[in-house]
């Protein structure tokens, strides 16, 4: 099975750069972006892209990724915790949002878009592997846009709107092309910071800590999707 690993952050990327090291993945680049290709001795390939923060980016890696015959794909890095979800925790994504997407002055809800799919699904294979994997993990909506949430304000809209569990900047943008491609999608995401005030403080501190927690789960899931 082939499957792409679509991460914004270089900090976020090392751990999975350190299991291709160990696996002796092959460093390439693709689509302009930073990439490794791992064969695992279990059969599956593992296609992973540094893309670069924002949804631009996310989208394209993910639509590259498509055109690699890629058979799911999965969104790892940092979020912001919104209602009661806090630091540290891992988070796996039921739906997805571009929170940004604003056509609400023609009438539309905030997000909707016109005559198309506006909110996406994890895939339910997926969703059951991770929490196999990690049956403590957080569940529920992820909000994505590009901005950084670091008020409390709009974090309550966030949650008073789309009922979001967490907050970030890649997941329902790469969520919409694999919701159009037909290709199978899950984010698995560490909360960083709470998306107030003090965000920006937080998740700096957590992202530099290069932490192996979404990159060990991964490698778990492997098995269940044979």
């Amino acid at each position: 099975m082939k499957i792409g690993i679509i991460i914004a952050d270089i900090e976020e990327y090392k751990p999975f750069a350190a299991i291709a090291r160990d696996f002796k993945g092959v460093e390439t680049e693709m689509f302009g972006y930073t990439g490794h290709e791992i064969n695992l001795p279990a059969g599956h390939t593992l296609c992973v892209l540094l893309c670069g923060i924002g949804k631009v980016n996310a989208a394209a890696a993910a639509a590259y990724l498509v055109s690699l015959g890629a058979e799911a794909i999965l969104n790892c890095g940092l979020s912001g915790g919104l209602n009661g979800i806090l630091p540290g925790e891992i988070t796996v994504g039921t739906r997805y949002v571009e929170h940004d997407f604003d056509l609400t002055p023609l009438g539309l809800k905030p997000a909707e878009k016109p005559r198309q799919e506006y909110i996406y699904s994890a895939d339910n294979r997926l969703l059951r592997a991770a929490l196999e994997v990690c049956p403590k993990a957080k569940q529920g909506v992820m909000v994505c846009g590009d901005c950084f949430i670091s008020d409390s304000k709009k974090a309550a809209y966030l949650i008073d709107t789309f009922e979001a569990m967490s907050c970030d900047m890649e997941s329902a943008a790469v969520a919409s092309v694999c919701h159009r491609a037909g290709v199978p999608f899950l984010a698995i995401r560490q909360i960083s910071d709470g998306g107030d005030e003090s965000a920006a403080e937080t998740y700096t501190e957590a992202n530099n800590s290069e932490q192996a927690a979404l990159s060990e789960i991964v490698m778990k899931m492997l098995p269940s999707l044979e």
